[in-house]
C-alpha cells in the first residue's frame, strides 16, 4: 500500500511510521500542506495520513484539494485536535476517517479495510 503520512513535525512522522509497521508499506513523507498536494499528484498514494495542523494551510483545506483533484483520494486525519468541529469540518472536505494522535492502535487495521475496498 502506498502512504503519505503528512505532518509538520518530524517526530509524529516518525511515529506514524513506528506503527505502520516495516516492509508492507511504500512510504513518503510531507512536512507541509502545500508539499502534501504535490506530492499527491506525484505519487498518487493509496491512503494520505493528515494532520490538521500544519502552519501555512491547514490539513483540512488540503483535504479540499486534494479531493478536489481526486474525488476516491483516501484521505485519513490524524490529530491533537478531539473537537466536534474540527471532526465535522474534516468530514466535510471529504475525509474518510480520523484518528486522534495518542490512540492509533486501529490505524493498521483500518489501512487493511480502506485497501480491501
Amino acid at each position: 500500500m502506498k502512504i503519505l503520512i503528512v505532518d509538520d513535525q518530524p517526530l509524529a512522522r516518525k511515529i506514524v511510521r513506528t506503527v505502520l509497521g516495516t516492509g508492507m508499506h511504500e512510504v513518503w513523507e510531507a512536512g507541509g500542506a502545500a508539499e502534501a498536494i504535490a506530492m499527491y499528484g506525484q505519487f498518487l498514494p493509496d491512503v494520505v495520513l493528515m494532520d490538521i495542523s500544519l502552519g501555512e494551510m491547514d490539513g483540512i483545506e488540503a483535504t479540499r484539494r486534494i479531493r478536489a483533484s481526486d474525488s476516491h483520494a483516501k484521505i485519513i486525519m490524524i490529530t491533537i485536535a478531539d473537537d466536534a468541529r474540527s471532526r465535522a469540518e474534516s468530514f466535510r472536505a471529504g475525509a474518510s476517517g480520523f484518528f486522534l494522535k495518542d490512540d492509533l492502535t486501529r490505524l493498521p487495521e483500518v489501512l487493511e479495510e480502506l485497501r480491501d475496498r
